[in-house]
Formats: C-alpha cells, sequence, structure tokens
C-alpha cells in the first residue's frame, strides 16, 4: 500500500499511466492484456457485482476512465475546487498484495488466481467505500502487469460555510447586521475539496492510520501489514516528485563533492602540518640530545669541579687548622715572650740600680746615661736581652779589671727572687 499527497500534476502524470498503456520502462506493460483492466469506481457508476466488479465496466466505456477526468466530472457536479493556493489537495493510493498471494504455485507473472483476485477486490472496495464514501473519486484495476494492483484517487472535502461578518458595513444599522448574521448561519454549506481542512487527512499521521486501517479490512486474506517506514504518532513523510527528488539528491552529491574536496584539501593541509611538525620535532629532538649531551657534560664538569673545591675545602681546612695552630703557638710564643719581657725589664730595673750605685761610687756617669737611654729604648721597641745584656757585659767587664774596683773581692749581691734568673758578670 502506498499513499501520497498529490497535486494536479500527479493526477495528470496518473492519468496519462491510465491512459497510454505502453511498455515506459517504469512498469512491465504487457499492451496485449490491458483490455483486462477494471474501471471499480467513479461517480455515476451503477451498485457493483458482488464479486466487486461492474458490469462491461472497462477502460473503453464512456465513463470517466482517468483521475483527471474523475475530478472534472467532481467539479462538474457542483464540488467546488480546492484554493489555488492549495498544496497536494488530493490523496493517490495504489494498491495490492504479494505476486505469492495473487499466484498458484505453477503460476508466472502476469497471471492470477481469480478466486483471490475477486476476494481482495471486493474486501478492498469495501474497505474504499466504507473508509472514504463520497470522497472516494476515482478506482482503476491494472491486470496488465507482472501484479493486479489498484490506482485510487481520494479527493478530500469539508463544508464550507460563508464567511460570518465581523462587524457593522458603514451606515448598516444594528438590525440589519444582526439580519446579515442570521442569514450567514441560515445559508447551505458548500462542498469544497481541500485536504488541509478535511478532518481525516488534516491529521499528521492519517497515512500511517489508513495503512493500519486496512491491513485489518483484509488481515482474513492472510495479508501482512507490511513495513512501516514511520513510528507510531509520527507524520508520514511527504511525497516528493521524482524531478525534484533528482535535483534534490544532485544538489547533495555536489554539496557532498565539495564536502571532499574540502576535506580532502584539510587532509592534503594536515599531512603537510603533520610533515611539518614531525621535521621540527625531529629538529627539536635533535637539539634536545644535543643540550642533553651538553648538560651531561656540564653535570661531568660540575662533579670534578666540586671535587676539586671539595679538594681546596678539605685544603682550606687543613690551611686553617695549620693556621689556628701557628696562630696559637704564636700568641703562646708571644705570651711567653711577653712574660720574659716584662721579668727582663725588671731585671734591667734592678740591675739598672746596681748599676746605678756602682756608678756613683765609681764615678762613671755619662756611662750611665748610656746605659739608661738604651734600657728606656728597649722599653719602647719591648725587645728583649741582646742589646741590655751586652751593654751590661761589655761596660762591666772593663770595670771587673780595675785594681781600684772596691768591689772586685766583694761576692755578688744576690738580685731577683727564686722566679727571676740572676744574671753573673
Amino acid at each position: 500500500m502506498t499513499i501520497r499527497y498529490a497535486g494536479a500534476s500527479e493526477v495528470r502524470s496518473v492519468s496519462i499511466h491510465e491512459e497510454k498503456r505502453e511498455p515506459d520502462g517504469a512498469s512491465a506493460i504487457d499492451p496485449d492484456r490491458s483490455h483486462l483492466n477494471r474501471l471499480l469506481w467513479s461517480d455515476s457508476m451503477p451498485e457493483p457485482q458482488p464479486s466487486g466488479m461492474f458490469p462491461n465496466a472497462t477502460i473503453a466505456d464512456n465513463r470517466p476512465r482517468t483521475q483527471q477526468e474523475a475530478l472534472e466530472s467532481l467539479w462538474a457536479s457542483g464540488v467546488q475546487r480546492p484554493a489555488k493556493q492549495a498544496e497536494a489537495p488530493y490523496v493517490q493510493m495504489v494498491l495490492s498484495a504479494s505476486p505469492e498471494y495473487f499466484r498458484d504455485p505453477d503460476q508466472g507473472p502476469g497471471e492470477w488466481n481469480k478466486e483471490k483476485l475477486d476476494r481482495w477486490v471486493k474486501k478492498t472496495m469495501k474497505w474504499l467505500r466504507d473508509e472514504y464514501g463520497p470522497d472516494l473519486a476515482h478506482v482503476s484495476l491494472h491486470l496488465d502487469e507482472d501484479t493486479p494492483h489498484m490506482h485510487i484517487l481520494i479527493v478530500p472535502t469539508y463544508q464550507k460555510r460563508p464567511r460570518k461578518p465581523g462587524r457593522r458595513k458603514r451606515g448598516e444599522t444594528p438590525e440589519e447586521f444582526e439580519a446579515r448574521k442570521q442569514a450567514v448561519e441560515n445559508a447551505p454549506t458548500v462542498r469544497v475539496a481541500g485536504r488541509a481542512s478535511n478532518e481525516y487527512w488534516k491529521r499528521a499521521w492519517a497515512r500511517r492510520e489508513a495503512r493500519l486501517s486496512y491491513h485489518q479490512a483484509v488481515a482474513d486474506l492472510g495479508l501482512g501489514y507490511g513495513r512501516d517506514f514511520v513510528g507510531e504518532g509520527e507524520p508520514s513523510p511527504e511525497h516528493v516528485k521524482t524531478g525534484t527528488w533528482v535535483r534534490e539528491k544532485s544538489r547533495e552529491l555536489e554539496d557532498t563533492e565539495r564536502e571532499l574536496d574540502a576535506l580532502a584539501a584539510a587532509v592534503k593541509r594536515d599531512a603537510e602540518h603533520e610533515a611539518r611538525a614531525r621535521a621540527e620535532a625531529e629538529a627539536l629532538r635533535a637539539e634536545a640530545a644535543r643540550d642533553r649531551a651538553e648538560a651531561k657534560a656540564f653535570r661531568a664538569a660540575a662533579k670534578r669541579d666540586a671535587a676539586e673545591a671539595a679538594q681546596k675545602r678539605a685544603e682550606a681546612s687543613r690551611d686553617r687548622s695549620e693556621a689556628a695552630k701557628v696562630k696559637a703557638e704564636a700568641v703562646a710564643e708571644l705570651e711567653q715572650a711577653r712574660t720574659l719581657r716584662d721579668k727582663a725589664l725588671k731585671l734591667g730595673r734592678r740591675v739598672f740600680e746596681i748599676v746605678e750605685a756602682v756608678a756613683e761610687r765609681l764615678g762613671v756617669g755619662p756611662k750611665l746615661s748610656e746605659i739608661k737611654s738604651a734600657i728606656a729604648e728597649l722599653e719602647t721597641k719591648e725587645q728583649v736581652g741582646g742589646f741590655l745584656a751586652a751593654a751590661i757585659r761589655d761596660e762591666f767587664a772593663g770595670q771587673a779589671t780595675r785594681p781600684d774596683d772596691p768591689f772586685e773581692s766583694e761576692p755578688e749581691p744576690e738580685t731577683g727572687s727564686d722566679d727571676e734568673p740572676s744574671m753573673g758578670f
């Protein structure tokens, strides 16, 4: 079962198919069997026979033979044409069943079991009349192709009332306005063709419900529902003309080709970018390897420098230890020297006192002044020993040989304490 919403051009196309029974590539028409085709429904037709067929109802009689002629007959009967802006106001169907239903096992294309065909026609025509009533405009049965099938035209109609006036005209009295409204309400309705205003076909899922209804009507013949292309509650897809479909697909192919070209260009650019990136990565890796080698050399040099620095620190530490030792020895020697100096100065003053006393007795004043100056110089320069001892030794060496030395035979006086060294002359 195929259902599509159709306009005037689709009606003319099917009418040509009904009238010109010649092989056209799309249909396997056998002109030698076209006389078997039947007109099953059209306006002003008599009641059908029990089989569903009409007496002498062939394509060659004078009744409307095509869907186009059925429309013209419908307009002539008083039904108003659809509005000019109406889009696809008609409904076209193609009804059939599987070849296996119509054929016996020993039959092939173009053959059928007459009993099965008659049952199918009767069930189908009853469903069409009950389902669509006066909107069923045309039904033709084609038996000159591989499988029997029907072409159906349905013209959805609705009862149109004159438009109810919404406001008074200029100069119109309220009574006249009310009378005009009442006249509109009492005016008879007009039957107008228009799918968008038909209660049955204006629903979004009307085609799916039609398929379900037809399946229920012929289910006892053993025919299955088949495959639906839309889900329950979803609108049926709109029919697209072949030319429109071809143009749309051509545009889609062109768009796809452009997208593929753009994608190929992008892939090429990406490949070039990737090649450059790989080259840059190789260069970076080489540079990183050089940096690692340099860093390794720097680390080795740093280790050597650290070892040398550690060695130098050790040597400096030893030098500092030796310097500290030397300093300690120097400080000790300095302290010892200061101690000896203090003792020497103390002894020198004691000696000087003795010498001064001797000098006074011997009358050696000038020499005494020199000795005193030497001792003062020694105290100033903090020098101990040599000069003072030499001067005293030289001075008293000569005096010891003098015959008139009153102290020559006298013993040497004790000077200093036990801890002070004595100086013998």
